[in-house]
């Protein structure tokens, strides 16, 4: 079951980038990324193949001041409003892109059809999301995030400017 959900997580995200080649990209300009923020040191690709999450492991922060933990284990800690018991989840194998991005299926453990995906943005690979033209067109572009430090986004689609998690 977790090998087909991370399957159908890269499908989904190739066929997204497919979709919109013919699409006017853009760059969004993102205000200043806070100071607590620090140029974080590049995660351990073979701890990460081997499912050994520690390298990224920590607080990140979005534009709104939303903070997710992730664990470990893969399991993600969701502070605030956000709040999810992080005892119901289960999370799948990494996998690893063309592109340098890492990700893994995020599983309630009491609603195994409910997943949603964790991508992992290295030091350097840009964040393709949904962007919001001024008149009200969404088109699949590069995000402008802070490519000195990991990022990472959650959810089941492309993210927007503000679902944009930065490490701490």
């Amino acid at each position: 079951m977790k090998k087909i959900l991370s399957v159908l997580i890269m499908i989904s995200l190739l066929l997204i980038g497919c979709s919109n080649n013919n699409r006017k990209k853009e760059t969004i300009k993102r205000e200043e990324v806070p100071q607590e923020i620090q140029k974080a040191p590049e995660l351990n690709h073979a701890e990460m193949m081997n499912n050994d999450r520690s390298s990224i492991a920590g607080d990140y922060i979005n534009p709104n001041g939303e903070v997710i933990t992730v664990n470990a284990d893969g399991t993600l800690n969701f502070h605030g409003s956000m709040n999810w018991d992080v005892s119901n989840q289960s999370a799948s194998d990494v996998y690893y892109t063309e592109e340098g991005i890492y990700g893994w299926a995020l599983v309630p453990k009491d609603h195994p059809t409910g997943a949603g995906g964790v991508m992992i943005f290295p030091v350097g690979v840009d964040v393709k999301g949904f962007i919001v033209q001024e008149d009200g067109t969404v088109v699949l572009g590069t995000l402008s995030t802070n490519k000195e430090t990991i990022r990472m986004t959650q959810g089941q689609s492309a993210p927007n400017e503000e679902e944009v998690y930065t490490k701490r």
